[in-house]
């Protein structure tokens, strides 16, 4: 898209194909998480405002920190090939 000359756009730029939807796996059943499409330009608007402005974070600094340990142990999962891992 940015290669194109094209700008990010409302919530839905840059649709994901199904196939490249996530699978989550419970037990013996499994099914693909549709993406949840949000416009990422919020969150840095909200930043700037924080910083700017003294607005409260929309995503605190312990949000965003267990959001990145979620995805190390997703990682960890996929690489040591285990679908169970504790928080």
């Amino acid at each position: 898209m940015l290669k194109e000359g094209r700008m990010p756009q409302g919530t839905i730029w840059a649709v994901e194909p199904k196939e490249n939807w996530g699978e989550v796996i419970s037990g013996q059943s499994s099914y693909k998480a549709e993406p949840v499409y949000s416009d990422y330009r919020d969150f840095y608007r909200n930043v700037y405002h924080a910083v700017r402005e003294g607005e409260p974070l929309a995503v605190s600094p312990e949000q965003a920190a267990l959001v990145i340990r979620c995805i190390e142990l997703a990682i960890k999962s996929s690489v040591e090939n285990k679908a169970k891992i504790s928080l």
